[in-house]
């Protein structure tokens, strides 16, 4: 495989090339929908066999958390004069409902909302020989709802009133009812100090109400960060590896554009439901790389641990990412985990893939990941990065040819050893 110019200035215009600025783009709106149909023509134009899959998504399930959080903590407040033990089980219910769809991304409560249609993008470039490896990079391009509290009064606003004072409010009416259930008034009305104390919880009230407009279901972020630029540079890499002298010897390559990620991950589980064979066990050897929130390359960051610190990525598709790194920045990337981020890479990997995501550094705080979107040289220096990890599998499998057949549980041992000590009913479409 030989170098292949990259046209960074195309991916720039690209990325930030959209004709309803103004536009929501929620998963199954209008704007994600014409946002996939035009990636996916420019995907077929550079010779890449394109499919497109539809499926049913509940966009505004991603947030019912919210309304619950408010009416089963306002419910224990009430019967916090009644029956303290039952405080305690809404408490448990509330934490549990936020935990489930939050953190884990599970459908609980999804066919109660409103059915959408969205739609995933797959593309697939050959390789100039036998196919004996895949490489799949993954991004998704709808856009995170708004803040509420962030858009009146910044980031300290979104945290006193979203994060800190829900929070403290449950925390202390918790206290109250164990205290109530320890003292045995656990189901008649407090008496004394408790009683007092119980009236003061009053307080947070409001705030519990206030809670469930945490979300601006009516706006999304507009910035192409989150997470067209992502969706482009993926297409810019296939481009720079759609030509023949840039073309890998035996590995494919493939594009997957995922719709609804902001819905609960819905785009990726799609996928994996609609390809059950795609990457499995005993499938060619295939690795996820999933671009999320684009920077710079170098400023970039491996997320070994996804799902909000709960789902371990592949050690292999780590190996490889690491490998790519070196040889395309000369270093190997940061790697990290964060309790508040969750990309697509998790619901693959829940369902066995080999899968890996490629993100800003989580740890810094939203409104500054998203402050300023990448310039021409970050997504070029990202799409370089990207043609390195195609090239360092395709030379993984000219030297290891037999390792290259084995099924991919073996292939996730034999790469394990590679990385850094340090690392932690749907339809389908085919565009000819």
């Amino acid at each position: 495989m030989s170098s292949n110019p990259i046209d960074s200035a195309r991916a720039v215009r690209d990325a930030h090339d959209n004709p309803q600025p103004d536009a929501i783009r929620d998963a199954g709106s209008p704007a994600e929908l014409a946002a996939q149909q035009r990636m996916a023509n420019e995907l077929q134009s550079i010779g890449a066999t394109v499919t497109t899959h539809t499926f049913r998504v509940h966009p505004r399930a991603t947030v019912a958390w919210t309304y619950c959080w408010t009416v089963l903590l306002t419910l224990g407040w009430v019967l916090f004069f009644i029956c303290p033990a039952a405080t305690l089980i809404c408490i448990v219910l509330a934490a549990l409902t936020a935990f489930l769809q939050k953190v884990l991304c599970l459908p609980i409560v999804d066919k109660l909302f409103d059915p959408r249609e969205s739609v995933n993008v797959v593309a697939t470039l050959a390789p100039q020989g036998e196919t004996r490896r895949r490489v799949v990079f993954n991004a998704h391009p709808d856009a995170a709802y708004q803040r509420h509290w962030h858009t009146i009064g910044g980031r300290m606003a979104y945290c006193l009133m979203s994060i800190a004072l829900p929070m403290l409010g449950m925390l202390y009416l918790a206290m109250l009812a164990t205290i109530a259930v320890c003292t045995r008034q656990a189901v008649s009305t407090p008496h004394g100090n408790l009683l007092y104390a119980g009236l003061a919880s009053t307080l947070f009230v409001p705030i519990w109400a206030m809670f469930c407009y945490h979300a601006d279901c009516d706006r999304t972020v507009r910035d192409t960060s989150d997470n067209l630029d992502a969706c482009r540079t993926a297409i810019r890499i296939a481009q720079a590896l759609s030509e023949d002298s840039a073309r890998p010897e035996h590995t494919e390559i493939t594009i997957l554009l995922t719709g609804a990620k902001y819905a609960g991950l819905c785009g990726a589980k799609a996928f994996v439901r609609e390809h059950p064979h795609f990457g499995a066990k005993h499938d060619l050897p295939t690795v996820f790389v999933t671009l999320d929130t684009m920077d710079s390359a170098d400023r970039m960051t491996l997320l070994y641990r996804d799902l909000n610190g709960w789902k371990r990525q592949s050690r292999a598709a780590c190996a490889l990412v690491q490998q790519a790194a070196k040889d395309e920045l000369g270093n190997a990337m940061p790697n990290c985990t964060s309790l508040c981020f969750v990309t697509d890479a998790a619901a693959l990997s829940k369902k066995g893939r080999q899968a890996v995501a490629i993100t800003a550094n989580p740890y810094l705080p939203r409104p500054l990941r998203f402050a300023q979107p990448p310039t021409q040289a970050d997504l070029d220096s990202v799409v370089r990065l990207g043609v390195a990890i195609a090239r360092a599998a395709d030379r993984q499998t000219n030297e290891h040819p037999a390792a290259a057949d084995t099924p991919t549980a073996t292939e996730d041992v034999q790469l394990a050893a590679q990385t850094p000590t340090d690392a932690p009913a749907e339809n389908a479409h085919t565009q000819n």
